[in-house]
C-alpha cells in the first residue's frame, strides 16, 4: 500500500508561551526551562532563574507567583501544544497504520525540536505533590494525550491490522522511544526530521506487526510527517 503523498503546506504551528507574552516573559520561561532541564526543578532556585533572565527576584514576581506556577505554565503549554498538533494531524487519515505513524513521528519530532522543554514536561511531574491540584491537572493533560495512542492501537487490533500481545506495554514502549529523542538528537547528526519520523514509524509498525492484505506495512508506505505542524515552543531556549 502506498499512500497519497500530496500534502498542502499550512502555516507553521508556533506555540507562544502565553497569549501576548512580553519579551521578558519569554526570556523568563526559557531561562527556567534551561535550568530545570540541566539542574532539575528541585535544585533550581528563584534567584537562579532571575539571574539567568537578567532581572531581580522582586521583578520576577511581577511575572509569576511562584516557581511552581512557572513550572505549571511550561508543562501546561507543552502538553496542550502536543495535543493540538496530534489532533490536527490525525484528521488527515482514518487508517490505524497512518494514525500510528502520525503519533510516533509527531512525538519524536516534537522532542527533537524542543529538547529542553520536553524534558521538563516529561520528567518534572515528580516535582508536583501527589494529590495536589497542580499534579492532578498535569496528569489529566498527559492522560488525554496518551488516550489518542490507546485509541489508535485498539482500532488497529480491531481492524486486524495490528497484532499486539499487550496494548499497555506497547503504548508505553513506543512513547518512551519517541521521548528519548530529546536526549540525543542534534541537527548536526545529518538526519532530518522527516527521515527520523519515517524510521521511527517503521520501528513502531514492526513492533505492532502491522500488515494489510497479508503484506507488511513499512514506514515508507505512509504519508511523510507534516513538519509544519510540529509545535515549536517559545519556552525552548536556542540550542545547536
Amino acid at each position: 500500500m502506498t499512500a497519497n503523498k500530496d500534502v498542502t503546506p499550512v502555516t507553521e504551528l508556533r506555540v507562544p508561551s502565553s497569549k501576548g507574552a512580553t519579551a521578558v516573559e519569554v526570556r523568563l520561561r526559557r531561562s527556567a526551562v534551561q535550568l530545570f532541564a540541566e539542574k532539575g526543578y528541585a535544585a533550581t532556585g528563584i534567584r537562579d532563574i532571575a539571574r539567568a533572565t537578567g532581572i531581580t527576584s522582586a521583578t520576577l514576581y511581577h511575572y509569576t507567583s511562584s516557581k511552581e506556577a512557572l513550572l505549571m505554565d511550561i508543562m501546561r503549554d507543552g502538553h496542550r501544544a502536543l495535543t493540538e498538533s496530534v489532533q490536527r494531524q490525525l484528521k488527515s487519515s482514518d487508517l490505524p497504520e497512518e494514525r500510528l505513524g502520525i503519533l510516533v513521528g509527531g512525538l519524536a519530532a516534537a522532542h527533537a525540536t524542543n529538547p529542553l522543554s520536553t524534558r521538563v514536561v516529561d520528567s518534572e511531574i515528580r516535582a508536583l505533590a501527589i494529590g495536589s491540584d497542580a499534579r492532578t491537572e498535569i496528569v489529566m493533560l498527559r492522560d488525554h494525550f496518551e488516550s489518542f495512542w490507546t485509541k489508535v492501537l485498539s482500532e488497529g487490533i480491531k481492524e486486524g491490522v495490528f497484532t499486539i500481545d499487550d496494548e499497555h506495554l506497547t503504548r508505553l514502549s513506543l512513547i518512551s522511544m519517541c521521548t528519548g529523542m530529546s536526549y540525543w538528537y542534534r541537527p548536526a547528526l545529518g538526519h532530518d526530521l522527516v527521515q527520523l519520523a519515517t524510521h521511527f514509524s517503521d520501528l513502531a509498525l514492526g513492533a505492532v506487526r502491522a500488515q494489510r492484505n497479508g503484506k507488511a506495512i513499512r514506514g515508507r508506505d505512509l504519508r511523510p510527517l507534516r513538519i509544519d505542524l510540529v509545535p515549536i515552543l517559545d519556552s525552548e531556549p536556542p540550542h545547536i
